[in-house]
């Protein structure tokens, strides 16, 4: 399957809305649904392990560090990941 070339840039959309919109466009995926005011990075993460973005290396927002049990963010924001997953679907 080929991605969509009609993903949103987030500059002027809020999370909410992006989300939706992706959900929307891929609905043969059934991806999740995010919940405003839920953490992004939970949601994220279970976007980027659903084919067909997985296959097209979107990377989750978060790490998991097994020396310190804990989850390192690797995007500041959810407009940076968004970028990020932007950039690897137009290439």
């Amino acid at each position: 399957m080929k991605i969509k070339p009609d993903i949103i840039w987030p500059d002027y959309i809020s999370l909410k809305e992006w989300a939706d919109n992706l959900v929307r466009d891929y609905y043969e995926y059934n991806l999740p649904i995010y919940i405003d005011g839920t953490d992004w990075q939970i949601w994220a993460d279970k976007v980027a392990k659903t084919e067909p973005f997985s296959s097209y290396g979107i990377r989750s927002p978060m790490r998991v560090n097994f020396v310190s049990s804990s989850t390192d963010l690797l995007y500041n924001s959810w407009q940076d990941w968004v970028k990020d997953f932007y950039k690897i679907i137009i290439n």
